[in-house]
This record gives C-alpha cells, sequence and structure tokens, in this order.
C-alpha cells in the first residue's frame, strides 16, 4: 500500500512537471517557429547541439577520442547550416560537396594518428553514428519546410502535433495500463501498450491534419 502510494505521488510529480514545461516550452517553440525562417534555424540548431551533446554524453565509454564528439557537433552544424542555405538558394549544393569532402578526410587523419586511441574504428563509427542518428534528420527537415524558395511554418508544426500526440498517447496508456517492456535495457518505463497507444493517438492527429488542414 505505502509502495502503491509513493508510485501514485511519483508519477503525479512526473506529470506535474511535463505539464508545467510545456506551458513554459509549447508556446516559445510555436512563436519561433512562426516568427520567421531565422528564428526556426536558430532554434533547431540549438536543439540539434543540446541532442547530439546528450548523445556523445551517452557514448564516452565508446568513444576513446575526446576531439571526436566536438568534431561530430561541428560537422553536424555546417551540414545544418549548409542544408539551409540550400533551401533558400543562398549557395549551390556543390558548395556543401566541396567543403564536406577536406572536412571528412581531416576526421579520419585526426582519428587514425590519435596516440591517445586504441580503438579508432570504433570511435570512428559512433562519432559518424551522432551524425547520420540526429545531425542528419534534422539537416533534413529543411527539405520538408521550404518549398519554392518559401518557408512553411504550418508544415513544421504539424509534425510536432504528431510527436506531441504520440508521446502524450504513450505516456499515459502506458502509465495505466502498461505491463509488457518494450526495451528492458535501453528504457525501463517504455512498455507496449504504451508504444501502441502514442502510435494510434498520433495516427488520429495526423488523419485530423490531413482532413481539415489541407491548404497544409
Amino acid at each position: 500500500m505505502i509502495y502503491r502510494c509513493e508510485l501514485m505521488v511519483k508519477k503525479y510529480k512526473d506529470l506535474k512537471l511535463r505539464l508545467a514545461s510545456s506551458v513554459v516550452g509549447i508556446p516559445l517553440l510555436i512563436g519561433l517557429i512562426y516568427w520567421n525562417d531565422w528564428s526556426y534555424f536558430a532554434l533547431f540548431l540549438v536543439i540539434m547541439v543540446c541532442t547530439m551533446l546528450e548523445f556523445y554524453m551517452l557514448m564516452k565509454h565508446k568513444i576513446l577520442n575526446k576531439i571526436l564528439p566536438l568534431w561530430g557537433i561541428v560537422s553536424a552544424v555546417l551540414l545544418y547550416t549548409s542544408a539551409f542555405m540550400y533551401a533558400k538558394m543562398i549557395i549551390p549544393v556543390t558548395y556543401i560537396l566541396a567543403g564536406a569532402m577536406p572536412l571528412l578526410l581531416s576526421f579520419y587523419v585526426f582519428a587514425l594518428y590519435s596516440p591517445n586511441d586504441h580503438s579508432p574504428f570504433r570511435s570512428i563509427a559512433y562519432t559518424l553514428l551522432g551524425i547520420s542518428y540526429i545531425g542528419i534528420p534534422f539537416s533534413l527537415l529543411h527539405s520538408l519546410t521550404f518549398n519554392s524558395l518559401i518557408y512553411f511554418p504550418e508544415v513544421i508544426f504539424g509534425i510536432l502535433c504528431i510527436i506531441w500526440a504520440n508521446d502524450a498517447g504513450a505516456y499515459f496508456v502506458g502509465s495505466r495500463w502498461g505491463r509488457y517492456l518494450l526495451f528492458k535495457q535501453i528504457s525501463p518505463k517504455k512498455t507496449w501498450e504504451g508504444t501502441i497507444g502514442g502510435i494510434l493517438l498520433g495516427l488520429m492527429i495526423a488523419y485530423a491534419i490531413a482532413h481539415y488542414c489541407v491548404h497544409w
């Protein structure tokens, strides 16, 4: 009985924290997305860098060369910025390719000749994983939000609504009916029931957007 009460209090505090952060964070997020394309660019640049910092912190025991995470973040920032400039037709794609080649070459040379790293290929693999797992998807956002050089904030807002619906559905369904763990070794709180609830609510919001917001 005491354990159940403690669990309920913990869930209430977690829900309260989520609601408080949503009240502050969501209006700020929407405001920056709709302000202009440069505020959208700066917003997701900050989110991408913070996400990559968190990823490389989790991988700190895998990447023995401590400089490589910095290289990965710088590379992702350059990729993200170049993709944005290309979407606005400020620079041609050949400039992006010309800059990527020496950057990639210098990365391999630096990693392979580092005296403190006895597993350079493993460090290279995990560093590139951060770029491909986080940097590239963030860079591809620009191909969705720009069409014929015109910035459409409604598109990115619609995507965020689906993500928020998925997160909310997974949280509430998982908290209420979650029994079977999804990935015990990675996230002990994720359940199959919550995952299914998140998918269903996300699909409902996606259908509503497609049905009522056809101009998007």
